[in-house]
Order: structure tokens, then sequence, then C-alpha cells
């Protein structure tokens, strides 16, 4: 039987300190690829000051974990950031939502080399996610999200979507607001996957080629 091992996002705080949320790239505000401000390869970047000026912070963050929007600085202070570089990687985003605890579906999200000069007031809390269009349910070739990534934006429930005949995944997200089950088989009435919450991604054991939308 096939087991999916899924992480809940937890509201805890960085190894780094006191690091919390950031985030409100509207969809389309974020500059053009390649602007990095400075932010150093594979870190995602804070600023105390809008257009990526005063105290800045450089951090890891790490998946299935939600920060709230707070940043503590290298002088010992804390403050709510104004600026942000996300310079990590090109297999994730950074996600931003209007609550304390990463619930819900993000309202933007924030991808590799992409940046913020001034975030919105409505960013509570973020965490880092697989890259994947909200809205939509994406399947990735490995388990680090790496590899070949499928997506499909569904428009009705109660629906399989074929991934492709070559198509097998190891992880998932469901970007959606519906739970969303995978299948092992090519018919999408055998071996099933346990339904996944609607803003859940994780990785299966064995590989997956198929989803229904509930």
């Amino acid at each position: 039987m096939m087991s999916a091992v899924i992480k809940n996002v937890t509201r805890a705080m960085a190894a780094f300190g006191l690091v919390a949320g950031v985030m409100a790239a509207m969809p389309g505000s974020a500059r053009a690829a390649g602007d990095v401000h400075g932010c150093s390869e594979g870190q995602y970047c804070f600023y105390s000051e809008a257009d990526f000026q005063g105290k800045k912070k450089e951090v890891r963050l790490q998946p299935y974990t939600c920060y709230k929007a707070t940043v503590g600085w290298p002088d010992g202070s804390s403050s709510r950031p104004v600026g942000i570089v996300n310079n990590r990687t090109e297999i994730s985003q950074l996600e931003g939502f209007d609550n304390d605890a990463c619930s819900g579906q993000p309202y933007a999200h924030l991808r590799y080399r992409e940046s913020v000069a001034r975030i919105s007031d409505r960013a509570k809390s973020f965490r880092v996610a697989p890259r994947c269009d909200i809205g939509s349910v994406c399947l990735y070739e490995n388990k680090d999200f790496s590899g070949r990534r499928w997506q499909v934006n569904p428009t009705h429930t109660n629906r399989c979507f074929h991934a492709g005949d070559d198509v097998w995944g190891h992880g998932f997200y469901n970007a959606t607001r519906y739970t969303a089950t995978f299948y092992r088989s090519v018919f999408c009435t055998m071996l099933p996957t346990t339904g996944q919450a609607p803003g859940s991604f994780g990785t299966f054991d064995e590989k997956v080629h198929l989803v229904k939308i509930d």
C-alpha cells in the first residue's frame, strides 16, 4: 500500500531566530528575473526599508514551516520587513497569506530571482512551497520536487485528469480549493491515494500518474 509522506505546515520559528513573515507580491508586481539587489545565490533576503534599503537579513527558509511577519535583524532588533528577494532555487516559491497560520490558498507567490520593493500590508504569514500556480494541481518527477513538472488548472470537480502517458511523479502540490486524490494506475478507479487537502504538498513512496478533483 502506498504511503504518502505529508508534513503539516506548522507555526514554528526558524532556526535562524525570529524570522517570520513577509511577502506580498501580487501576481505581476514582482521585478524582472535577474534583479536580486545584492542578495546572495541560494538565499531569501529581507530588507527593513523600501527599495531594498536599510538592514538586510539573508536566510534559508525551510519548507513545511509557516513564518509570521516579523524579521530578526543582525543588530538584534526585530520588525516587519519592507522589501524581499527570492534568490533561493528555481524549484520553489515563497507564498504569502492574509492570515497568521498559512491556511487556505495563498494570495500571491514570489518565484526564483523575483523581488518586491515594498510588501503589502495584507501579508500576515508566508511559507516555502514547490513551484505551482495558485489554483492548480502539480505533479513532480522527483521527491525533492525537481525534474519534470506537470500542472493542470481544474475548472470542474469530480473529474479525472491524465498527466500524460510518460508522466509519473513522486511529488505533488494541491494548490486548489478542493481535495485531490492521486492514482498509481492509468484509471481513476484503481490504486488511489488518500485524498490530499487544499493547500497541501508532499511526496509519495511510489509514483502516481492521475489526479481526481473531488
